[in-house]
């Protein structure tokens, strides 16, 4: 793997219309679990969408896996590597679990629709059932298999535990950190912040558009005053709020 790390952002500035919403993003992503917190509003969404592509920078710059990605289509990134599970899941109505997963399917990749069954058994046992006919646990194991099916090296999440009840919020941790374990880079947008502690090795806060802290998941957890300084969190409270951005 080399000392790089997998992915190297350096002073990425993003804007909407008007709006300066990325200030010089600097971050790395290694081999492993990182989770991405900040309050209402602070870009994390905006940075996840920069990452694929999805928005396009004004400055600064994006290296993935030893390329130069800055200016790549969607397309291209992620046959490069990065897979991607949108804030809302965004499954198709009208195709079958089964569907997704064959639109999916790369020749060679570790991921096959056996593994993604063997994995979640309950898409298993609704593979011909359409998107719409999924629950928002199913759908979202559905948005997180149809990601693993390029066989990515990095795999992006924004707010995958959202709205979800307890035991699937745990598969999910498990699932990231099983991933994690296997070398896959994780990059894990959450509000539930327990949830971004039990699945992320390391943590990156954003204020504003800016990265102010990245440090060990255990040295934030154990800081208090560090959550309710940059994430509004009291003692007992288990979310920051939402990110329209």
């Amino acid at each position: 793997m080399g000392t790089e790390p997998l992915l190297r952002i350096r002073d990425l500035q993003v804007h909407y219309g008007t709006s300066h919403v990325l200030h010089g993003v600097n971050l790395d992503v290694d081999h492993t679990s990182l989770g991405m917190l900040g309050r209402n509003g602070m870009g994390k969404t905006t940075l996840c969408a920069a990452i694929m592509g999805l928005v396009p920078s004004l400055g600064g710059s994006i290296h993935f896996d030893g390329h130069d990605i800055t200016k790549l289509t969607p397309e291209k990134r992620a046959q490069l590597g990065i897979g991607y599970v949108p804030q809302g899941r965004r499954v198709f109505r009208s195709l079958t679990v089964e569907e997704h997963l064959r639109m999916m399917q790369r020749k060679g990749s570790a991921w096959t629709i056996e593994r993604v069954f063997d994995t979640f058994v309950r898409l298993k046992e609704r593979r011909r059932n359409l998107g719409n006919q999924l629950s928002g646990g199913e759908q979202q194991m559905l948005a997180i298999s149809r990601a693993l099916m390029l066989d990515p090296k990095l795999l992006v999440l924004d707010e995958p535990t959202e709205g979800l009840a307890p035991a699937i919020v745990s598969d999910v941790i498990d699932l990231v950190a099983r991933l994690s374990s296997e070398s896959m880079g994780i990059m894990l947008v959450e509000q539930n912040i327990h949830a971004a502690f039990a699945a992320a090795k390391n943590v990156a806060i954003m204020v504003n558009g800016v990265i102010v802290e990245k440090l060990p998941t255990a040295a934030l957890e154990g800081d208090i005053e560090l959550q309710k300084r940059h994430l509004g969190i009291e003692p007992g409270h288990i979310t920051a709020e939402e990110d329209p951005v």
